[in-house]
């Protein structure tokens, strides 16, 4: 299997897995769909953007940002952070 074709997989640290743990069920549901649906080889499509002058990307889930540090080499999605628009970028 060439790098084209294998898979992306989304690693989750355990301070955000705790910050989601926190989050009512439908908005944590939510958000961990969106990251399920990035485990694949479109990863990079929708409502994924390229952060400029830093090295993340983010993923617009509703009113929730998840930012994004990819490991192209071997394919591991990192979330560096989840929350609001306005505080995530902080």
């Amino acid at each position: 299997m060439n790098d084209r074709t294998r898979r992306w997989t989304v690693a989750i640290p355990t301070r955000e897995e705790r910050y989601l743990s926190r989050l009512p069920r439908r908005e944590r549901e939510r958000l961990v769909e969106a990251l399920d649906r990035l485990q694949g080889n479109d990863t990079f499509s929708g409502h994924v953007k390229r952060l400029h002058g830093r090295p993340e990307w983010s993923l617009r889930v509703g009113p929730f940002r998840v930012l994004l540090r990819p490991d192209e080499q071997n394919r591991i999605l990192v979330v560096v952070a989840i929350g609001s628009r306005g505080d995530v970028y902080k």
